[in-house]
C-alpha cells in the first residue's frame, strides 16, 4: 500500500489521524522533538515553582509567566550564587541538591542550610535588597535563577500574583524566624530574616 502524501512540511496522516513523516520529515519531527522537549522542561519548571515555599499559591498561567522571565542553572558545590552585603539581583528556587546560608566574613559560619522547594535569598525581593547572608551551593545543586527587576515587574503587572507571592514570603519569614529561635545561630536571631 503506498504512503499517504507528504505535505509541504514532510508531514502526513494516517487512518487514526496521528501525524507521521516521509521524505524531509526528519527535519520537521526534529523541530516536533525540540519543540515537545522544551514544552515538557517548561511544565517541569512550573511544577518545581508549584511545590516551592513562595510560589506555591499561584495558577498554572501565574507559574508559565515566571517561568518566562527565569532561567534553570547548574551549581557546582561550593560555587557562590551571591555575597552578604551585596545587593540581590536574582532570587533562587532550589530544585535538586542544598544551598548553605553563610555568616559575614571572615567567620562564613553556615548560618542555615536550604533545601528543594526553597527560595534564596528572599532579601532579593525586598526594598532595599541587601542581602545579610552569602548563598553557596552546599551540594552539586541545580536552580531555577528569577532576575529581581522582572520579578518585580511582573509582580506590579499582576497585583494579585504579587500578593500571593508576598504573603508567602511573610510566611516563610516567620517560619525561618522561628527556625532561627528553637535552634540558635552564631547571628541571633535577626540573622535568619533576610535569607
Amino acid at each position: 500500500t503506498p504512503h499517504p502524501a507528504a505535505g509541504p512540511d514532510g508531514l502526513s496522516t494516517d487512518p487514526d489521524g496521528q501525524e507521521i513523516a516521509y521524505g524531509s520529515a526528519p527535519a520537521a519531527v526534529a523541530v516536533r522533538s525540540r519543540a515537545s522537549l522544551a514544552l515538557d522542561e517548561v511544565s517541569w519548571q512550573s511544577q518545581c515553582l508549584r511545590e516551592s515555599d513562595i510560589f506555591e499559591g499561584l495558577t498554572d498561567e501565574e507559574l508559565r509567566l515566571v517561568v518566562a522571565i527565569g532561567e534553570p542553572r547548574q551549581v557546582p558545590a561550593g560555587g557562590r550564587l551571591a555575597d552578604a552585603g551585596s545587593r540581590g539581583q536574582t532570587l533562587f528556587v532550589i530544585m535538586q541538591g542544598e544551598i548553605n546560608l553563610l555568616s559575614h566574613p571572615p567567620s562564613e559560619v553556615i548560618v542555615r542550610t536550604a533545601r528543594v522547594g526553597e527560595t534564596v535569598p528572599l532579601a532579593t525581593i525586598i526594598d532595599p535588597p541587601v542581602l545579610v547572608t552569602t548563598v553557596e551551593a552546599g551540594t552539586d545543586c541545580e536552580v531555577f535563577a528569577i532576575p529581581r527587576q522582572p520579578l518585580i515587574d511582573l509582580l506590579e503587572l499582576h497585583p494579585m500574583m504579587g500578593f500571593q507571592v508576598y504573603r508567602a514570603v511573610a510566611r516563610s519569614f516567620e517560619h525561618r524566624y522561628r527556625h532561627t529561635l528553637d535552634h540558635g545561630t552564631h547571628e541571633g536571631p535577626d540573622a535568619d530574616l533576610n535569607k
